[in-house]
């Protein structure tokens, strides 16, 4: 595998997620899509595999998580996100969402949060300048970016000469 580094950023996506209460809920796989595999739920994918989430923990809630994935192959992949409680990353514990993104274009490949049953599955392709083989490198970039607290609106202020 080359180093994420010193490849063409034609062949990365950015998958960038926010998560709810829950992270250690989520996980996500990259893989080569074909028309005779199947992808049953998110313990259950035939197919090969190139990229997989880091493990999530309690600690990363309400924050956006981003990982850069190289692939090295041009080929059709599939964008597979899990939630174990199959009640996706959205609404019921708060507002998480996630977006692939094509690194050199910008282009949003797939974007949700809300979903039913375990997974979420989108294909994608992209045009990549190395052909070596279905292998990936992920580099982690930990954004974290949490949602600003609301503060209460101030009260108005009353006159008391004013009541009537």
């Amino acid at each position: 595998m080359q180093d994420a580094s010193s490849r063409n950023n034609s062949s990365c996506v950015d998958i960038s997620i926010f998560f709810d209460r829950y992270p250690v809920d989520t996980s996500w796989s990259i893989v080569v899509y074909d028309a005779n595999s199947t992808i049953d739920n998110g313990d259950d994918i035939t197919g090969t595999v190139v990229a997989t989430s880091p493990a999530y923990d309690a600690s990363m809630a309400f924050t956006e998580q981003t990982e850069r994935v190289c692939l090295t192959a041009q080929e059709t992949y599939s964008f597979v996100i899990n939630d174990v409680y199959e009640d996706a990353i959205c609404c019921d514990w708060g507002k998480g969402n996630y977006t692939l993104t094509s690194v050199s274009s910008g282009n949003v490949l797939a974007t949700g949060g809300a979903w039913s049953g375990p997974s979420e599955t989108t294909t994608f392709s992209l045009a990549v300048t190395s052909t070596t083989s279905a292998n990936a490198t992920t580099t982690t970039t930990t954004t974290t970016t949490t949602s600003p607290p609301i503060a209460p609106s101030p009260l108005p202020t009353i006159n008391n000469n004013d009541i009537t």
